[in-house]
């Protein structure tokens, strides 16, 4: 099984990694707006689809800083996301 996906939490609407988790926040009529909070519940930023890249992709907050561990957590659940649009 992926490691990644090992650190998982998976409930409705709402995913949560070791030290970051993604809810929805904002549902339009063919995408999802997710936002990215630490577990103190601060919002890092969002991921959202991006029209130019036809793609989901994250628009951190300005002055957050990430740890290569939160950064590969954020690339997994976006590329996640992706797949999922896709099917």
């Amino acid at each position: 099984m992926d490691e990644l996906l090992e650190k998982l939490v998976i409930m409705e609407n709402q995913i949560e990694y070791k030290y970051i988790s993604f809810r929805v926040i904002e549902e339009k009529p063919k995408t999802k707006v997710w936002g990215c909070f630490s577990k103190h519940g601060d919002k890092l930023g969002e991921v959202r689809w991006y029209a130019g890249w036809r793609q989901y992709c994250y628009f951190p907050e300005i002055g957050t800083i990430y740890s290569s561990g939160c950064s590969t957590d954020i690339a997994h659940f976006t590329n996640q996301v992706q797949i999922g649009h896709r099917s």
